[in-house]
């Protein structure tokens, strides 16, 4: 490894075994963080699991470490990834960007709040067809059937491992008739909640 990147693997290590720590430590003191509790996060979700679950299907503290960092490093990728797209999609398309001015010419955007970004409908429009046309991830998550289906012409066992295509449904032009084109009118009453 060059030097640069054994100091920045150092960090990274120190920024994990901190975590780690911070993590054993909510572990070994519930009472003093009794509070903190109530608060829906990702380490207290981890947490509930394993107060309910048998010894083979609890989390270690490397697998709950290992999740914050996914979840820390997904969230931020998948962001900057939707907010490029979207910056990319008003850039070709001025006349689109001069209604999105217009549109939020009310609101100081310095001091928004979620419920003033929800009046600007033209914005939600974009950010929605933004994410239909270039999602931040092509894929969900695997999912592990619970039962014996048939789906077409497949017959699908209980215990298959399957990986939906997301974008094969959000390109369909037969549930968004732009298809695979960015039109901020392809999300209609219709198919907006498909």
């Amino acid at each position: 490894l060059l030097p640069a990147s054994r100091r920045l693997q150092t960090k990274i290590d120190s920024l994990r075994d901190k975590l780690k720590a911070y993590i054993q430590e909510r572990v070994n003191n519930p009472e003093k963080y009794k509070e903190q509790r109530k608060n829906i996060c990702l380490i207290n979700m981890m947490l509930d699991h394993n107060e309910k679950a048998d010894d083979s299907t609890k989390l270690t503290l490397d697998m709950m470490v290992g999740n914050c960092n996914l979840f820390l490093l997904a969230g931020f990728d998948t962001t900057a990834s939707a907010f490029n797209s979207m910056m990319y999609y008003l850039a070709a398309n001025p006349v689109l960007l001069s209604q999105l001015r217009e549109n939020t010419k009310g609101v100081n955007l310095a001091s928004a709040t979620l419920d003033d970004l929800d009046q600007c409908h033209l914005l939600d429009k974009i950010v929605r067809e933004t994410l239909r046309v270039n999602p931040p991830t092509a894929a969900t998550m695997n999912r592990r059937l619970k039962k014996d289906i048939k789906l077409g012409q497949y017959k699908l066992r209980k215990g298959d491992i399957v990986a939906p295509i997301l974008t094969t449904f959000l390109w369909d032009p037969e549930q968004f008739a732009s298809g695979v084109d960015f039109d901020v009118d392809s999300i209609t009453p219709s198919n907006k909640k498909n």
